[in-house]
């Protein structure tokens, strides 16, 4: 899977301390949801699965890379565990 990391052209300092601390608690979310879902029906690295992730406001999008049919699939998994969070299509 890929992150598309997503900050203000101001960047901060903290830029890669706050992308570390992000993927950590995002990241074993995400794969329960892709593992739930996909047992062995997709990639097995799921590397065809794309995310938006805007540090500045917090908020972890499925990215239009990711192809339709997969999106659909997770989407009610992906805002159940994220909350109501916008997916990009």
């Amino acid at each position: 899977m890929y992150f598309n990391w997503i900050q203000s052209p101001e960047a901060s300092a903290d830029f890669y301390e706050a992308k570390r601390e992000m993927e950590y608690a995002i990241r074993p979310k995400i794969v329960r949801i892709l593992l739930a879902t996909f047992e062995d029906e997709c990639c097995t690295d799921f590397s065809c699965f794309y995310f938006d992730v805007d540090l500045d406001q917090r908020i972890v999008r499925i990215a239009k890379d990711t192809p339709k049919e997969y999106k659909k699939k997770i989407k009610k998994a992906f805002k159940a565990e994220f909350g109501k969070v916008p997916v990009a299509f």
